[in-house]
């Protein structure tokens, strides 16, 4: 399953693609205007919660921009041997 999602005022959007128990996010992107309320936060806990419901046990992402490492370790996402970062949801 592929979803795409902006805010109809365009202060966050993101692509998720699930395939089978893994679930990438991609292009998570907020308005840096926004920078500093807990919308990021928010929004990303709300698709963690949908990830679970879903049965996702994990979720992968590509860091794209480094300023944004501090965010993403402090919702618990850790690097992979890949590269990438990804957060165990169930075991």
């Amino acid at each position: 399953m592929d979803i795409a999602y902006s805010a109809p005022n365009e202060s966050t959007s993101f692509q998720l693609s699930i395939q089978g128990a893994t679930c990438y996010l991609d292009n998570f992107k907020r308005d840096p205007k926004y920078s500093g309320l807990g919308l990021g936060r928010r929004f990303y806990l709300d698709i963690e919660e949908f990830l679970r419901e879903a049965g996702c046990a994990s979720v992968r992402l590509s860091l794209l921009d480094e300023d944004y490492l501090e965010f993403w370790m402090s919702l618990g996402f850790r690097f992979t041997d890949e590269g990438d970062l990804e957060k165990i949801l169930q075991g």
